[in-house]
């Protein structure tokens, strides 16, 4: 029993400086040099500050497994975490990339989330719980509302890759194990149910493009080459 009652509270110890440990790591704070701003390195995934005089950029968070990820397109909105460890947090920059603030953090840290698509106004992530555990693993997307509270869109047990929005239609890759391929689905973001649908599969990439506005989706080919997804038949 006092075995039992040792190995609980090294757990909760644990735990608890886990959470010591972020609140410390992504405390808020502004940059005061004019010079100065918050800048993301895409190659490396991180998170800077980069000096506008010097061109010299230095990671935020230089410990090797602390990652940031952010959308395809320029936006406030950061995540962070531990690429082991998890600890996962959504930080917010400031339109003058001057300051920075945590506004929501994982209480598990068996989960972890990530970017998935936006479109301009409203931002969709990717929610993975118990990834340590395949029998348990469960996928989600979701949205955050004005409290960043979160709100789940659809919940699955697929690997879920990569998104992209057109005209209030999300459209998501799915990795398919067996054949090594995958494939595309769609959600109507305006539909109370937000039932998934099949747009095409066996797909040779997980990426997924819209050019110029066209009202179809394309993706890439092991030659390289763009093809595309023939969603124009949904009323685009």
């Amino acid at each position: 029993m006092k075995k039992k009652r040792y190995v609980a509270l090294v757990v909760l110890l644990i735990i608890l400086c886990s959470a010591c440990n972020n609140e410390e790591l992504y405390e808020e704070f502004t940059i005061q040099e004019d010079e100065k701003i918050l800048l993301y390195h895409i190659f490396s995934e991180k998170l800077g500050i980069y000096d506008m005089n010097t061109f010299e950029w230095n990671p935020l968070y230089p410990q090797d497994n602390i990652m940031q990820y952010v959308f395809q397109n320029e936006s406030s909105y950061i995540v962070s975490g531990h690429s082991v460890e998890n600890g996962f947090v959504l930080l917010k920059i400031s339109e003058d990339r001057k300051n920075l603030k945590k506004v929501f953090e994982l209480s598990n840290s068996s989960d972890y989330f990530f970017p998935l698509t936006d479109d301009g106004s409203q931002f969709y992530y990717v929610l993975v719980e118990d990834e340590k555990d395949i029998q348990k693993t469960r996928e989600s997307i979701f949205t955050f509302d004005e409290n960043f509270d979160i709100q789940i869109i659809y919940k699955s047990r697929d690997k879920i890759m990569s998104g992209l929005i057109i005209d209030r239609y999300l459209y998501y890759t799915v990795y398919n194990q067996e054949k090594d391929s995958y494939s595309v689905y769609t959600i109507n973001l305006d539909d109370k149910e937000k039932k998934p649908g099949l747009i095409k599969d066996n797909l040779e990439s997980r990426d997924l493009f819209n050019i110029n506005n066209h009202p179809d989706l394309f993706t890439v080919t092991s030659k390289s080459t763009i093809e595309p997804c023939n969603i124009g038949f949904l009323g685009h």
